[in-house]
């Protein structure tokens, strides 16, 4: 046999305590990682993390997973946002080792260089 039926209700369709996480994207943001990112450092499916910010709830141990990567209490996550100053930091500009990613700047301050004609 299997284990305890609540009256009424299958052992599948127990109710369970979920936890909604609306400040997810937030965090994730300020603290600059991607979706697939987070997921990976907190062990669970990049799925979890997409449904998560789109509103869907979790449960507590993915609630702590997810804050303990971010570094933040899983009260925030449910409660608070980020700081209001700004940590967003540019991906493109940042040293990756992929290509096409690191766009250098100009040396120029009027325009494009331009070769000289005279030698």
């Amino acid at each position: 046999m299997g284990g305890v039926v609540v009256r009424g209700q299958s052992p599948m369709a127990r109710p369970r305590n979920l936890i909604l996480v609306p400040h997810l994207q937030a965090w994730r943001t300020w603290r600059n990682l991607l979706q697939r990112e987070l997921a990976e450092q907190a062990h669970v499916s990049p799925t979890t993390v997409v449904r998560a910010e789109a509103g869907v709830a979790v449960t507590p141990l993915t609630a702590q997973k997810l804050a303990r990567v971010l570094k933040v209490a899983v009260l925030q996550l449910r409660e608070e946002p980020p700081p209001a100053e700004v940590r967003y930091l540019d991906r493109r500009s940042k040293q990756s080792g992929r290509p096409g990613t690191d766009v250098p700047k100009p040396d120029w301050p009027d325009g494009p260089h331009k070769p000289d004609d005279k030698k």
